[in-house]
Formats: structure tokens, C-alpha cells, sequence
């Protein structure tokens, strides 16, 4: 084998290599777009609203860059009645730690989104 062929064949490698381990978010966004947000909450709308009826209650999401919840907590009131405590909060905490959004560079993107069931 000629020594440019090898040579070739080297750099080939390291850059398959290279490429292997780069970091996926230097390509993507500082922070989520509003479209992306709206089509992760519309995804954990209707798991959200199976957790009671007749009410309004604002969920407040915080995402990791990887897309994935990191925190989540929910205020409101259902049939006129806090749902704080309850087996509706907890419901719907669970339904929206469901919600993914695409990866991001920001640490973290915390939205605050209304439901109503």
C-alpha cells in the first residue's frame, strides 16, 4: 500500500471519529421554538386533560437541553376546587413529565403552559 493510501485511510478514520463523538447541540438552538413548545404540550394535552374536568390549571415545565423534563409542577383549580395535594395535581405533573421537546444548548427552558380540562 502506497504511503498517500495510508495516509488516506488515516485521516478517513480520524475524521469518522471525530464526527462519532461531536456534541449534537452545537448544531441546535440556544432555546426551544415556540412551535416546538406547542407541539410537546399538544402531545401531553390529552393525558393532561383525563386527569379531571371543569377547570383551568397552569403547568409549569422545566426541560433539560436534552429535551427531557427536569422539573414539573401544576397550579389551578378543578370543579372550583385547588388542585394542590391532590390526586389531579399529581396527575397532571405525571402527564406533563411525558413532554419532550429536540435538544437545545441553553442548560435548561422552563415554560409555563395552560391547560384547560
Amino acid at each position: 500500500m502506497s504511503t498517500a493510501r495510508a495516509f488516506s485511510l488515516v485521516a478517513v478514520f480520524l475524521c469518522a471519529a471525530a464526527t462519532a463523538h461531536a456534541d449534537p447541540r452545537t448544531d441546535a438552538p440556544e432555546t426551544p421554538t415556540r412551535t416546538d413548545v406547542q407541539a410537546a404540550m399538544n402531545a401531553v394535552s390529552g393525558a393532561v386533560s383525563a386527569c379531571g374536568r371543569g377547570g383551568t390549571v397552569t403547568v409549569s415545565v422545566e426541560f433539560g437541553s436534552d429535551g427531557r423534563v427536569r422539573d414539573a409542577t401544576a397550579r389551578g383549580s378543578v370543579g372550583g376546587a385547588d388542585i394542590a395535594g391532590t390526586d389531579i395535581e399529581r396527575c397532571i405533573v405525571a402527564a406533563a413529565r411525558t413532554a419532550v421537546l429536540p435538544i437545545f444548548r441553553r442548560a435548561t427552558y422552563r415554560v409555563n403552559y395552560p391547560f384547560r380540562l
